[in-house]
């Protein structure tokens, strides 16, 4: 494994947590990550020797529903992280939202990862917005995909729609929106 350019860590000297720059260093160890290095504090200019370990990784089992589809797939977690319903992720391209955790059995609101035994979520970075405009006698529109509003916080978008048939004096209106006067 190749060491990090960076760890955030307490300066002993001026006691600021901060990511400290890795000048050099290894990664090694079979349970659990062991660094050993020298590293640089950002604040005060401080070379100092530094060994720290943290546990592995662990791989839990996710299932990711978009429109009527659902994906198997897995996310690595801290064993000691905590996961719960609601937390948003990245995964791969896509920004997901845990929908469900189960643990022990059953579904909880949240557990540690070393206790979940699968976890749900749904994409929320693209949402399908269903939508028709009605041009006369017409039929409806179409259907897309379309990236959420900024504004419209998880997946809620707001797109105007236009219904109803077109007013017969007013050209700019109609041309505005599209519609043809000579229906």
């Amino acid at each position: 494994m190749v060491a990090p350019s960076a760890l955030v860590l307490k300066c002993e000297l001026c006691g600021a947590e901060a990511p400290h720059r890795v000048l050099r260093g290894k990664i090694g160890g079979k349970d659990e990550i062991v660094f050993e290095g020298t590293v640089k504090c950002p604040n005060c200019g401080r070379v100092s020797t530094v060994v720290t370990r943290e546990p592995k990784p662990i791989q839990i089992p996710l299932v990711v529903s978009w429109l009527d589809k659902s994906e198997r797939t897995s996310l690595e977690f801290s064993p000691e992280e905590n996961v719960a319903v609601g937390e948003e992720l990245d995964l791969a391209d896509s920004r997901i939202e845990v929908t469900a955790v189960e643990a022990q059995g059953r579904r909880v609101a949240a557990a540690r990862a070393k206790e979940v035994a699968t976890v749900w979520a749904k994409r929320i970075d693209r949402v399908r917005v269903k939508f028709s405009v009605n041009k006369g006698n017409r039929g409806p529109g179409p259907c897309g995909r379309h990236r959420p509003d900024v504004r419209a916080h998880r997946a809620r978008a707001v797109f105007p729609v236009i219904q109803g048939t077109p007013p017969r004096r007013s050209k700019a209106l109609s041309s505005a929106v599209g519609w043809s006067l000579s229906q």
